[in-house]
Formats: C-alpha cells, structure tokens, sequence
C-alpha cells in the first residue's frame, strides 16, 4: 500500500492514475429496484440508491487506494528504459537449464543468457511444463468484466451481496469497472489476446448494475471482455526451481 503511494510520487502519476478512495460493501435485494423514489441515498453510500438491504465500511481513504493497471505498468516500463533496462517482446520457447541451474531463455529461435529467469505467466504458467520445468499447476479462473461511464466521476467502490455479487471499481477517468460470475477454474488453453468475452455474462453485469443505481442506469457500456485470474489447487505459493549461485 505505502509502496504504490510511494511508486505514485516517483513515476509523477497523473491523478487519472492513482488515487485514494472508499470502499462499502453493500447487500442488495434479489430484484433490486428501479422505481423512481425508490430508496433515497445514504449519507456514506454514493451512487447506490435501489435494492439496499444494509452495508458496511470495508476501507476508507486512509486504507483503501487504487492504481490504473495498464498505465502503472506502462509508466514502470518507460522508466526501467530509461534507467538502461532493455525491454525485449518475444514469444519464448524455453528456459535454458545447465548443471542445475537457468542460464538463459529461448526467445524466438535465439538463446538470451540470463543469471535470473522469473516466470510470471500468471494463468498461462502451465505451459511452461511443456519445457521440462517442474511447477505447481496454476488455473485460470475467467472472470468477465465492463467499462461503463456515468456522467460524473465516482469515488466509491462496492463489493454487491445479491445479484449475483458483482464487484464494481470506479475509475479516476471516469470509467467504471465491473466484474463478477467467475467460471470454474481451469487449465487455460486460450491464448492471450484471444480469450472468448461471453455477450450474456457481460450482459448480467450491466443489468445487474443498473437495478440498484440511477446513476448507472443510463450509463454508456463503453467496453466488455473477458479475462482469467490465476489460481492454484491448494493456494502453493511461488518457489525457486533453480539454486541461484
């Protein structure tokens, strides 16, 4: 927590980047409901104004801060290059392994020497038993998702009790991220890129939104998709493979 704050400072995030915020989860009825006068809001709940049963405080601005993903990691890249780092995009095919020990990846045909290598493959890791690499079995689970753009900038992310529990993000640039309904976990056989986005699970999302707010009721479904988060039988965490010397 402190770090991203920290890293924030350091990179000079905009505030469209990172930023502190709420967060409440909040149970909602089974069919929530959209009439007019419904509910009123409560005081220390934002945008949420239908279906409310009852909620409570799961972070506030002194606990609870939010990071966008794609530009944290692309404002990382730009200054790691501009330390020196090279940044090399490649398929790879394999980790060389002499006496024990990783000396090297197979990037597109050719043999990148290397004193570390770090597998960071997140659902797509079992793939790397295909080179001979002894690694706890990690599943993707899919989850899909939507970007939705109110009218106004909200500040307070909700975890939903009903409606099938989805979880909702709002975003400093004004987007909200919504997402919820997991598949079983699975050995991903997708690849990146490709990863199927399901129209009817998208769908719920958005229903399921738009019941229990008028602020999102009306708002512009900007983008669906889909993506798998990485999971492993027993909760194994990462290990070395290889004694560095």
């Amino acid at each position: 927590f402190e770090l991203h704050q920290e890293l924030a400072k350091t990179l000079n995030l905009p505030d469209t980047c990172y930023r502190r915020l709420t967060c409440q989860a909040i149970a909602v009825g089974a069919q929530g409901s959209r009439e007019k006068g419904s509910q009123k809001k409560l005081q220390h709940i934002e945008w949420v104004d239908a279906g409310y049963l009852g909620d409570r405080v799961l972070g506030t601005e002194d606990s609870i801060a939010q990071v966008h993903p794609k530009v944290f990691t692309e404002s990382l890249f730009s200054v790691a290059e501009t330390a020196g780092t090279s940044i090399r995009v490649g398929t790879v095919e394999g980790v060389v392994v002499e006496d024990g020990k990783a000396t090297g990846v197979k990037v597109d045909g050719e043999v990148v020497p290397a004193d570390v290598v770090v597998i960071s493959m997140g659902p797509w890791s079992a793939q790397a038993h295909e080179w001979g690499l002894s690694l706890p079995l990690v599943y993707g689970q899919k989850y899909h998702s939507v970007l939705m753009k109110p009218e106004r900038v909200l500040s307070q992310a909700v975890f939903f009790q009903g409606l099938g529990d989805p979880e909702v993000y709002p975003r400093p640039d004004g987007d909200v991220y919504v997402t919820g309904f997991p598949d079983s976990p699975v050995l991903v056989e997708e690849q990146p890129g490709e990863v199927e986005v399901r129209a009817d699970v998208c769908d719920r999302l958005v229903k399921a939104v738009r019941q229990v707010s008028s602020e999102m009721e009306t708002a512009e479904v900007r983008l669906t998709q889909s993506c798998h988060l990485p999971v492993t039988r027993d909760g194994t965490d990462c290990q070395p493979l290889f004694e560095v010397h």
